[in-house]
């Protein structure tokens, strides 16, 4: 999918609203476009009116958590770039949503400094990945275009080839008895005086 001008989309998917207002509000000084959702279900209504680049998302929410979120909003947007936010003790679920597609995640309490390097690295391997995408469909494209080119080539020689095997005269074997012929006449005329030798037999002797 294309790219969409204007400032990076943003959603940061948090229950608990002092920390989702002052991310969303940090983010917005770095001249991002942020919106905001309190569960997985209004995240996934997010994600559905938006083009949203990056997911800030936290592990621990009541319904749709996020290890259950990150797939699903992988299916919604494909091309999503996912920072997963947990506690200390929850190493093994942010594991856990990586393995399902997140790319990286932050430690509560989070550092605003590292979660600005986090949010630059996630959308800079976001747009390698993009890169890469494009750059495999493109070469996908260009062996399909030289795949056919090469069969519209053969199939050229091949209806030359067919032309010329039409238009090649055909010989026939000589018949033998051709050759006999040609055999005595040449015979008979091999002397130097010409073919009046053979008039001129040997004289006849008279008793």
């Amino acid at each position: 999918m294309a790219e969409s001008t204007g400032p990076v989309q943003v959603l940061v998917v948090d229950d608990e609203e002092p920390i989702r207002n002052a991310l969303k509000k940090f983010l917005a000084q770095q001249q991002f476009e942020v919106y905001a959702a309190g569960s997985g279900e209004e995240a996934l209504q997010q994600l559905r009116r938006h083009r949203v680049s990056l997911m800030l998302c936290d592990i621990r929410m009541p319904g749709t958590s996020g290890v259950d979120l990150v797939p699903q909003a992988l299916e919604i947007e494909p091309e999503l770039a996912i920072l997963m936010l947990t506690a200390v003790n929850d190493a093994t679920s942010a594991a856990l949503c990586m393995q399902r597609g997140a790319m990286d995640y932050l430690t509560k309490p989070i550092e605003l400094a590292d979660l600005g390097r986090a949010v630059q690295r996630a959308l800079k391997r976001r747009e390698m990945l993009l890169e890469n995408r494009q750059l495999n469909q493109w070469l996908k494209e260009e062996v399909t275009t030289r795949t056919a080119e090469l069969h519209r080539e053969r199939q050229k020689l091949e209806r030359i080839s067919a032309g010329i095997r039409l238009e090649s005269p055909i010989w026939l074997p000589r018949s033998p008895t051709s050759s006999a012929s040609r055999t005595s006449r040449s015979s008979t005329c091999a002397s130097p005086a010409g073919c009046t030798t053979s008039a001129r037999s040997a004289p006849v002797s008279r008793c």
